[in-house]
């Protein structure tokens, strides 16, 4: 009697014990594995947002087309449509992609979108939102190059086509090269008339702008330099000064004046 009690006791333990090990080795997997899934889904997110900023370059060409002009940025309080209704002086020249404006999906009623800008959360904003919930940011030209003064060339209606040496733009993308090790900058281009990026999975606002001051660049308004300054640079992921992951794309005025014309001639024809 007292020897089967002993052999079932030894009998629970050693399985107890193969339960421990397993779970062990379970854990030892998982833990191995939970960093991979976590890159992979972090590539398909960029992928995402890649095609949809593509996307959203067509539609603001598209918009040029139609409209002989492109959108002002939408606001905190526009409901994700340009600000103010028709274009002309932007009431900012940079802030959310006007996506109602430019007949794109958006969040409708969704709450709970972060303004970078104002530490603040817009409880109705109305904006599209890129693969990490964030809205994606639009920046456009306001200067002001024909006769007669007065309108920026970019955002008036009629402009964009009445002549094309007017098109001369003033956004400036700036690529940051060995960031982590050596950074130095060189000029991408700088006669962007627009520009629309995502923050990536990680944002930067006020309170953070020192902890990650290249990310900042993005967002920083503060000064007339930065009013039409950008940056890009390589991935990193890392915590640090040169932590990076905005996605970007913009429109040169060579890019939009050759689809203008070919708008033109295949809608004589």
């Amino acid at each position: 009697m007292h020897h089967s009690i002993i052999r079932s006791y030894l009998q629970i333990g050693f399985t107890l014990l193969e339960m421990a090990m397993l779970l062990i080795i379970v854990s030892l997997v998982l833990g191995g594995l939970l960093p991979t899934l976590s890159v992979q889904s972090e590539s398909r997110s960029r992928q995402q947002a890649m095609e949809e900023l593509k996307q959203i370059r067509e539609a603001l060409i598209g918009y040029a087309i139609v409209h002989q002009r492109l959108p002002c940025p939408a606001i905190g309080n526009s409901g994700g449509a340009e600000m103010p209704d028709g274009g002309g002086t932007c009431s900012k020249s940079v802030g959310f992609l006007p996506a109602r404006t430019l007949g794109l999906h958006n969040t409708e009623n969704r709450g709970g979108v972060f303004n970078p800008w104002t530490d603040t959360v817009n409880a109705a904003a109305s904006l599209m939102l890129d693969p990490w919930g964030q809205p994606y940011i639009y920046a456009v030209d306001q200067t002001d190059k024909c006769l007669p003064s007065g309108t920026p060339d970019a955002t008036t209606k009629g402009k964009l086509s009445a002549k094309f040496d007017c098109l001369v733009p003033k956004l400036t993308i700036k690529q940051c090269l060995n960031c982590v090790s050596a950074p130095s900058e060189e000029d991408l281009t700088t006669t962007a008339i627009a520009i629309v990026f995502s923050q990536g999975k990680t944002t930067v606002s006020n309170a953070t702008r020192t902890r990650y001051p290249l990310e900042w660049r993005n967002l920083n308004r503060s000064t007339v330099a930065e009013s039409t300054e950008f940056m890009t640079s390589d991935y990193n992921d890392q915590n640090s000064t040169s932590r990076f992951d905005d996605l970007m794309i913009w429109i040169t005025p060579e890019i939009l004046q050759l689809r203008l014309i070919n708008a033109y001639v295949h809608g004589k024809s």
